[in-house]
């Protein structure tokens, strides 16, 4: 705690909580630290490396799900919109 206390920032790879904090969503939450008699807030937020193999993924799928969705929606409004679609 006392990196963090001066001000060094730290990143944690894992998918377990930390001790104190429970489940965290995807807003920043606030994390209050007591040492001695000071009291000490953190800010503890999760991301991830867009450039990583998982992340990559990630924007891949949800890319390709808004493409899904606009590919069902011109389907259903225009059945036959492409020169091969005759009939």
């Amino acid at each position: 705690m006392d990196g963090a206390i001066d001000g060094k920032r730290y990143a944690f790879e894992s998918n377990t909580p930390i001790p104190g904090v429970g489940q965290s969503g995807l807003r920043p939450k606030q994390v209050v630290v007591r040492k001695g008699d000071a009291a000490y807030v953190f800010t503890h937020e999760i991301g991830f490396a867009e450039t990583e193999p998982a992340g990559a993924a990630a924007i891949v799928l949800v890319l390709g799900g808004f493409v899904a969705v606009a590919e069902a929606i011109r389907r259903h409004h225009y059945p036959r919109s492409l020169p091969w679609q005759t009939g």
